[in-house]
């Protein structure tokens, strides 16, 4: 966030632990947080405090001042930026230090209890937006080293640290922009801006002989911290609002068991070219599933137009997560927990990507990934095959042969993307297709949902062959569909009966027989057209 000369940003964390369920497997000790530097090269005017009171020890260059001392209670910060109307150039003052942006963390000082597989309150989180003056050198995301003491057994010894290091960004948007980057922010002092917490890669400890995982889950905020966890609610991304303290509950959750998540994909055309992949994760369990990311990468000759993002909790599905596009990657974050079905049947997370051009009839791949241990991974790709559904509705198509030709109906019911057909003949069903009209036959009702009855006369047959013939329709893009084979041959009349020999009786004269009159034939000539083979 730009406003002229002017950019804001800080960011404080105070970290708790709070138990969220009613049997604690843990104990949770003090809980001490180190900010590395920013960015790894650092960031302008940087540096970093360990909050002890008035006279709080703070440094420029040397990050250990946040433990230095034993201060391991007190809330460490990093700071950053020339702070604006208040100083000119860096701070050389804890005055001016604490006019700067940044982030700090407190952690928890006393032992509390944490059951497994069950959500608890990992903090207080905020951000303080302070103006400072816009640099090249800017703040884009610092990593916290958290060591957590762990008491086992519950006998008040701690029995092993576990040390975890999540990463923090924040995308600081322009404070003048017309529409903001983010709409749904507080953007009543300006743009806000959006803070993002990482789930680290390597979370894991051993109590006893089980292996456990940290997983975070993320921010709630506008609700008391100490209060039950909302599902709903919580996400990896926080909103802040500019020259303020932002407030947020940050969460998280031990796991014993991994989460089994599987992928579906399904390609859905309503009205070609009105399309999209429907792609739907579910977590098989035991545990919850966190970090979900999904990425799918589009066929050539198609781009994304929109995408919806859509998890379900309770029955009640909601908006959440956020879908990228770089080329014809597709990356879609779920920045929310995934419940296993056997808790409930009903979560899911729903991504629709809506997207333009011909996807041809190759198989398009999606796949799923978290941060906690999937023990299943071959549920986590899907494939999915678009088939552009025909632009003819065929209700019948058959060939019916006369004494000297054979005609060839059909009729459709619909023809929204129809420009018309072309008519094959050949003389078995593996023969070759010889092409039987000249100029494509023009469709009688493109565009339209109703239909309409076509008939061919082909002449150029001969009795006692069986003619195989095949309709193509074609579209408006040149895709053509191919419907049959029907069959049909000449018909034969049977040849007068032979009468035997007149023997006239001896005794009675003949019977006399009337002449036959023999009505003569009209013939209608039809157009033979030339064929011509196909390739």
């Amino acid at each position: 966030m730009n406003t002229h000369r002017l950019r804001t940003l800080s960011i404080a964390v105070s970290l708790f632990l709070l138990v969220a369920g009613a049997v604690s497997a843990f104990g949770i000790g003090n809980v001490d947080g180190v900010w590395s530097s920013i960015d790894t090269n650092g960031a302008e005017c940087d540096g970093w405090a360990s909050m002890t009171g008035s006279s709080f020890p703070w440094s420029t260059s040397n990050p250990s001042i946040q433990s230095s001392g034993g201060f391991l209670t007190d809330e460490n910060q990093v700071r950053y930026g020339d702070p604006a109307y208040v100083s000119d150039g860096c701070p050389d003052s804890r005055t001016e230090f604490l006019a700067q942006s940044g982030f700090g963390f407190d952690g928890v000082n006393t032992v509390v209890g944490v059951d497994v597989d069950e959500p608890f309150f990992l903090g207080s989180f905020k951000h303080y937006n302070n103006p400072i003056y816009a640099s090249d050198n800017r703040f884009d995301w610092v990593d916290l080293a958290v060591s957590v003491p762990i008491d086992c057994d519950g006998n008040g010894i701690t029995d092993t640290t576990f040390s975890f290091v999540p990463r923090f960004y924040l995308d600081e948007t322009d404070n003048g922009a017309s529409p903001c980057k983010y709409p749904e922010g507080p953007n009543g002092n300006g743009c806000s801006d959006q803070v993002l917490i990482e789930q680290p890669a390597n979370t894991t400890f051993v109590c006893g002989e089980d292996e456990y995982t940290v997983n975070i889950h993320g921010f709630t905020s506008g609700a008391s911290c100490s209060t039950v966890f909302d599902p709903d609610a919580v996400s990896t991304r926080f909103l802040t609002s500019e020259q303020a303290t932002n407030s947020a509950c940050l969460w998280a959750e031990i796991d014993a068991l991994p989460a089994d998540v599987a992928i579906s994909k399904a390609c859905e055309l309503y009205t070609y070219p009105a399309q999209r992949y429907r792609i739907t994760v579910v977590n098989n369990g035991p545990g919850t599933a966190l970090g979900a990311t999904i990425t799918d990468t589009l066929p050539a000759g198609v781009s994304l137009a929109s995408w919806t993002s859509t998890r379900t909790v309770g029955g009640v599905p909601s908006a959440l997560g956020t879908c990228s596009a770089v080329g014809q990657t597709v990356t879609c974050q779920l920045n929310g927990s995934l419940a296993e079905v056997a808790e409930d049947s009903t979560a899911n997370w729903v991504v629709d990507l809506r997207f333009t051009g011909d996807p041809g009839f190759g198989v398009n791949t999606a796949t799923v990934s978290t941060t906690s241990i999937d023990p299943v991974p071959g549920n986590n790709s899907a494939d999915a095959i678009c088939t552009v559904p025909s632009a003819v509705g065929l209700v019948s198509f058959a060939a019916v042969g006369g004494e000297s030709a054979i005609e060839v109906t059909w009729e459709t019911a619909s023809e929204l993307n129809n420009v018309g057909f072309n008519l094959y003949r050949a003389e078995s069903a593996e023969g070759e297709r010889v092409k039987l009209n000249g100029d494509l036959i023009p469709a009688r009702a493109l565009g339209s949902v109703s239909g309409a009855a076509y008939s061919y006369t082909d002449s150029a047959v001969v009795a006692g062959a069986t003619y195989y013939y095949w309709l193509e329709d074609v579209d408006a893009s040149g895709a053509a569909t191919i419907h049959g084979p029907v069959t049909a041959s000449l018909s034969v009349s049977a040849p007068p009966a032979e009468e035997p020999p007149s023997v006239p009786p001896v005794t009675e004269r003949p019977e006399r027989q009337p002449p036959v009159r023999e009505l003569p034939r009209i013939v209608v000539p039809l157009p033979r057209l030339p064929g011509t083979r196909l390739p």
